[in-house]
């Protein structure tokens, strides 16, 4: 499968944070509308953020299309993940 990801913005610290560190800042980089998103050729609407871990310090985002984000719910319920809306805002935070 060929992924469609972008590498993830520098991390910019600002403040007590509700969040954990690695989901700052809660604004992201827009999702251009003409951007396909990594499943199939629909535009991409939401960005997944998956916690760093030891062996993937830095791990990309994955752009999602609506329909594979409510199909892929279960399975991102098990890592901690962040997901952005295509206006680069933080909608949902799934912690293990």
């Amino acid at each position: 499968m060929n992924l469609h990801v972008r590498e993830r913005p520098t991390v910019v610290e600002s403040g007590p944070d509700p969040e954990p560190h690695w989901l700052a800042p809660l604004m992201r980089a827009q999702i251009e509308p003409t951007t396909q998103a990594c499943c199939c050729p629909a535009p991409a609407v939401y960005a997944v953020v998956v916690a760093p871990r030891p062996d993937l310090p830095n791990p990309p985002e994955i752009l999602l299309c609506s329909h594979h984000l409510r199909a892929a719910r279960e399975r991102l319920a098990h890592i901690d993940v962040g997901v952005y809306d295509a206006g680069g805002r933080l909608v949902e935070f799934l912690p293990v």
